[in-house]
């Protein structure tokens, strides 16, 4: 997995805390790649996945700790992180 993976940005990194834009806006940047190509993988829906959809990311909701979400806007949700590595790994192989 580590080959497709252009960046990891931190709120610490972007100076803003989630859901702030000019998080996954760096993201974006970093990964020199359109949104639609960027992935962003979070525990949170307010947090995580819902400002990454406002910009057209891909997203994996992952729910390790916490109860089964009743619904997620996410592209997909993982129990851990071996779904979430599977769920990455099927994005990735889509256009």
């Amino acid at each position: 997995m580590a080959d497709h993976v252009d960046a990891i940005v931190t709120s610490n990194d972007a100076g803003r805390l989630k859901p702030h834009p000019a998080v996954f806006e760096m993201a974006i940047r970093a990964s020199g790649a359109e949104p639609g190509r960027c992935v962003v993988i979070g525990n949170r829906e307010e947090n995580d996945i819902l400002p990454a959809l406002a910009l057209g990311m891909r997203t994996i909701l992952v729910h390790p700790d916490d109860p089964v979400p009743e619904s997620s806007r996410a592209h997909a949700v993982a129990p851990d992180l071996w779904a979430c590595a599977q769920a990455l790994r099927l994005m990735l192989e889509s256009p």
